[in-house]
């Protein structure tokens, strides 16, 4: 959570990623964790192939909604769907 509030006050490093911002490796306070570096590189991933895989469960599991589903939950599903080409 340290580092979100820290984003909100642009105070933390992000990178870009198909699901939007994440956090690198060195903006995450990760003192008093038992983390390898390599440990936490996969936790920071991104696996785009399992992450196209999905798409059509959320896209049912949101249109259950029908038209109570925000139009802005939608817009963000449906440009999720294009950066993952």
């Amino acid at each position: 959570l340290e580092w979100v509030f820290r984003r909100c006050d642009d105070e933390a490093e992000a990178v870009e990623s198909p699901m939007g911002l994440l956090a690198t490796p060195q903006a995450l306070n990760t003192e008093g964790l038992e983390l390898e570096p390599a440990a936490l590189a996969r936790l920071l991933a991104v696996d785009t192939d399992a992450l196209r895989q999905q798409l059509p469960q959320v896209r049912a599991h949101l249109e259950r909604f029908g038209e109570h589903l925000p139009a802005a939950v939608r817009a963000e599903l449906e440009e999720l769907e294009e950066r993952l080409g």
